[in-house]
């Protein structure tokens, strides 16, 4: 039960009509999960790369790969299109199911090893991808030239927490 109380951060991040699933909540506390785990760097840039990179553009699929992987369904923001899978073992994944701006993100615990390994995982698979520095909030924004519908942002958002996140 204790864990539930880590939950407040994804309803401050989301803000109104934020819905939880109280099942999977209770789940996951009852197993002792994090919300949001530490995991070693190379399990993140995984994760963003099998639900987020590989599925871009595409909310359906990742839900699928979520969904047989093992995620549940624990925040909706309906009106936001966000859509927050949890898993005990794994990374934090939330969906962006929105037609004109789709997207992706992981969240894991704050690590600068992962920053430089989701760095390094863009430069890699975009090697002329630019660094637009910050805006709105974001820590680093990567845009693809002759891409420009895609997007790779990191955020910090002033807590513990990492944003791994492609959008279109």
């Amino acid at each position: 039960m204790k864990r539930i109380a880590l939950l407040i951060p994804f309803l401050l991040l989301l803000g109104c009509g934020v819905g939880v699933d109280l099942g999977t909540a209770m789940d996951l506390a009852e197993q002792d999960a994090e919300v949001v785990p530490r995991v070693p760097t190379q399990t993140a840039i995984r994760a963003f790369d099998k639900y987020c990179y590989r599925n871009a553009g595409n909310p359906g699929r990742t839900v699928t790969t979520l969904k047989n992987d093992g995620y549940k369904l624990l925040v909706t923001s309906r009106r936001d299109g966000l859509f927050g899978y949890a898993h005990p073992t794994r990374p934090f994944v939330g969906v962006i199911d929105d037609r004109l701006q789709p997207g992706c993100m992981v969240m894991v615990q704050q690590d600068p090893q992962v920053r430089r390994a989701y760095d390094n995982f863009v430069k890699s698979r975009h090697p002329g991808a630019v660094d637009a520095g910050r805006s709105q909030g974001l820590d680093r924004t990567w845009i693809v030239p002759g891409r420009r519908d895609r997007i790779f942002t990191r955020k910090l958002d002033g807590t513990e927490e990492v944003l791994l996140m492609i959008t279109r």
